[in-house]
């Protein structure tokens, strides 16, 4: 019975490997769906939330709504609404990914899930990390995109996930001591590094247990 959340940045595998935890444990493994239950939460359509995740403009829009008054906010936009606070975007994700955790036996991957998740108990909090030639690597052959392209796409997605996680989180989120067990993907395998996380949050691994069972 356990909640592993991992963080990672773009092309370090970290979804991956969030999938093949989930495959080896059983585990329920939640990504696409919190941006979804969000969007459904906040009455916004997903374009919305994607652009408030990359976009330094809804400052200033938000700016814009501390101005009014909710109720006039709401005439305005209706339900599928183009303007996202900051605070109702942080409480409806922390809430969210909360709500989830508590079902447990649970894979969360991404949305600053390891920072929400900090205080509960039987949470394994994860990091996926990998040098940046492992990432353009990984980009070209896992994402298809091309190389002269690489390493501005990897540096311009860095920033957004940065800046997106100190927005929602503050600088805490970078503390490395939030997390359990920190993974370089250069020099693990995918299967490695979901065995050795399985290993820290105390979850038997089956191909193990049918070895032990055999002999």
């Amino acid at each position: 019975m356990a909640v592993i959340a991992i963080r990672h940045e773009f092309a370090t595998g970290g979804r991956v490997l969030g999938q093949l935890i989930a495959e080896k444990t059983g585990y329920q493994f939640v990504d696409k769906y919190v941006f979804q239950r969000i969007a459904e939460t906040l009455s916004v359509s997903e374009d919305a939330l994607e652009s408030f995740e990359k976009s330094r403009h809804y400052y200033f829009t938000n700016l814009f709504t501390k101005l009014i008054s909710e109720n006039y906010l709401e005439r305005i936009v209706g339900h599928d609404r183009t303007v996202v606070s900051e605070k109702e975007y942080q409480e409806s994700l922390q809430n969210l990914i909360q709500e989830i955790a508590l079902k447990d036996n649970v894979v969360i991957v991404g949305r600053a899930s390891c920072y929400f998740l900090k205080d509960f108990d039987d949470c394994y909090r994860v990091r996926v990390i990998a040098p940046m030639e492992w990432r353009s690597k990984y980009t070209v052959e896992k994402l298809g995109i091309p190389a002269k392209k690489v390493k501005n796409i990897i540096a311009e997605r860095d920033k957004i996930q940065k800046w997106f996680l100190r927005m929602l989180c503050g600088s805490e989120v970078d503390d490395r001591h939030l997390f359990h067990i920190s993974l370089n993907m250069e020099i693990d395998s995918f299967n490695r590094a979901a065995d050795a996380v399985m290993a820290v949050a105390g979850i038997p691994n089956p191909t193990e247990m049918e070895l032990n069972t055999k002999s």
